[in-house]
């Protein structure tokens, strides 16, 4: 039998502190209240991105301690997403790793939730995305191992506030079966999950340009009508027809889209398209083909890494689709 020294005694006695301390989490009335309040934009991020709805809420509950953090009430940043080189948005200053650090500053809870889905594209979470969406404890530990935290128990502490909650049935919701299931409560569900933000506008991460979110049965023309923008305009900014169809959760913007990314890079996904990807980003389609060196109209394999903010080196565009 192996005897622990002091050190090693004092490692396993704050392990086991730490984990002990996870297990009062399932009785808080303020973890459950968060998770009433914002479990439906868990729900539409998994249906439009592919994290589970379940991560999504089990780190909003424990970076922001559900809700009631210095930067959760001043920022609305439920992540602790700090400011980057390029975050031209509002921000905040607290200390953390350092001190006197920059974090972003979001105009609504809803943002912070977008931005966070924005965040986990960049490509050292890139393998997460092959991973089932319904498999939390994966996940978890995928994100640990991607150096999403420090702290050697990150994964546990979510797969535990996710167990202690019941988060996973958030997952079958926001499944994409559960999405299209054809029974008269899930269409209700998924139609009740959007009425509360119908009338809604939000700031981009790009560059704080303006947005909606279409409902199910939107048209281009509804949109037009609910937000006073001539129907033209509508069509222009989003690359749209008059009789296009829009998806429920698609982002539309009211303004002009931009020629380049909040973030350098992204990397595509199962389900992605390029006029999906430029739209979920703010940029226009035909700037995303330009970066990238791309043929217009094809669609680059799960796992490209796509230029948002530069164009990618001559050298490097070496398959059948560059140019």
């Amino acid at each position: 039998m192996k005897i622990l020294g002091m050190k090693g005694f004092l490692s396993f006695f704050l392990v086991a502190v730490s984990l002990w301390g996870l297990r009062g989490q399932g009785t808080s009335q303020v973890y459950r209240d968060y998770i009433e309040k914002y479990k439906d934009i868990a729900i539409r991020q998994m249906r439009s991105e592919r994290i589970p709805a379940s991560i999504i809420m089990a780190q909003g509950l424990l970076e922001s301690a559900a809700g009631t953090s210095f930067l959760a009430v001043e920022a609305n940043n439920h992540f602790g997403i700090k400011c980057a080189e390029d975050w031209t948005g509002k921000s905040v200053r607290k200390d953390d790793d350092r001190r006197n650090e920059c974090f972003r500053k979001y105009e609504q809870v809803e943002d912070s939730y977008r931005d966070h889905s924005a965040f986990l594209k960049r490509d050292r979470y890139a393998s997460l995305y092959s991973l089932d969406p319904t498999d939390y404890r994966a996940w978890a530990k995928g994100l640990k191992a991607a150096g999403y935290a420090t702290d050697p128990l990150y994964a546990e502490k979510l797969i535990r506030i996710i167990e202690n909650y019941s988060l996973h049935e958030l997952d079958l919701q926001g499944a994409e079966q559960g999405r299209l299931a054809s029974s008269d409560t899930a269409r209700a569900g998924a139609e009740s999950s959007f009425s509360a933000e119908r009338d809604a506008m939000y700031r981009h991460a790009n560059k704080g340009m303006l947005y909606v979110v279409a409902f199910p049965g939107d048209t281009p023309w509804d949109i037009a009508q609910r937000f006073d923008v001539p129907l033209k305009k509508i069509l222009d900014y989003n690359e749209l027809r008059y009789d296009s169809q829009l998806i429920p959760g698609q982002y539309l913007f009211l303004v002009k889209k931009k020629t380049s990314g909040a973030e350098p890079f992204y990397t595509v996904a199962q389900g992605d398209t390029m006029y999906s990807i430029a739209q979920k980003l703010g940029m226009t389609v035909e700037s995303l083909y330009a970066k990238n060196r791309i043929k217009a109209g094809v669609q680059p394999p799960v796992g490209t890494k796509l230029y948002l903010k530069r164009t990618i080196p001559r050298r490097l565009a070496v398959n059948d689709y560059n140019i």
